[in-house]
Order: C-alpha cells, then sequence, then structure tokens
C-alpha cells in the first residue's frame, strides 16, 4: 500500500493558507516551496504593511514572519494585528536569538520565536502544530 502524502493542506473545504512576511526574497520564496510542497496556500509579502493590506481578504491560518523588516517590523505587525482583532497564530523568526523580543512576541500571541536560518524540518513542524492546535480551537 502506498503511503499518503504528507499534507497539511487538505480539511474538506479547500487549503489552509499560510502568509509568510519576510523583507529577502529568497527566505520568502524557500517557505513558499517548502510548504507549498504541503499542500498549502502560501501567500508571501515583503512588509508588515504589504499584509496589512490583505489580511482582511486572506484569511490567513498562520502567519510566519521576521521580526526585522523593513518598515513595520514583525513585532508591531503583531500589535497591529491584535489592536485590528485579527487573531492569528504566528511564529516569529529573527536571525539573533532575542529574550525580551520572544518575550514581546509571545505576549502578542505568537506561539514560537525560531531563530533564523530557520532548518526546513523546524518550521515544517511549528506550522503543523501551529494549524492542528488551530483547528481544535
Amino acid at each position: 500500500m502506498e503511503a499518503a502524502p504528507d499534507t497539511l493542506g487538505t480539511d474538506g473545504a479547500g487549503r489552509r493558507t499560510v502568509a509568510v512576511v519576510d523583507g529577502d526574497e529568497a527566505v520568502r520564496q524557500s517557505l513558499e516551496l517548502l510548504l507549498g510542497s504541503l499542500h498549502l496556500r502560501v501567500e508571501t509579502f515583503p512588509t508588515g504593511e504589504a499584509l496589512l493590506n490583505h489580511v482582511e481578504e486572506l484569511h490567513p491560518d498562520c502567519i510566519i514572519t521576521e521580526v526585522f523588516l523593513p518598515g513595520m517590523s514583525g513585532i508591531e505587525l503583531l500589535r497591529e494585528l491584535a489592536a485590528r482583532r485579527r487573531t492569528v497564530p504566528a511564529i516569529v523568526m529573527a536571525t539573533h536569538a532575542d529574550v525580551p523580543l520572544a518575550v514581546e512576541a509571545m505576549h502578542l500571541g505568537a506561539l514560537d520565536f525560531v531563530e533564523k536560518p530557520v532548518i526546513d524540518r523546524v518550521i515544517v513542524t511549528r506550522v503543523r502544530e501551529v494549524l492542528r492546535t488551530d483547528e481544535h480551537s
């Protein structure tokens, strides 16, 4: 018997959506390919402002954001989403581990804080956890 594909995207109503916000195009493309291989719909944005311009129609199931973005930071993005009462599970990435930033991100609803460069299996595991947790909410 053939093993079922390793997917998260199908839940009977269509694919789950992950929004990736990172100023580095290579990181956005890499995460889009990686998460797309799980049959997730992946939308990428170079800035927090760009995501905010589309968040209402996008309705992401998960957001992956870099802390240090051009313009508004990833932390400011989480603050703005909270102010708009848009609670979306988030994974925050940073090039340097910073405990105060990690704590602030968690207070703003981030479910995880990972250090870059992110290893593929780590991000896949975290996204799986976020989406499975979200299904049971």
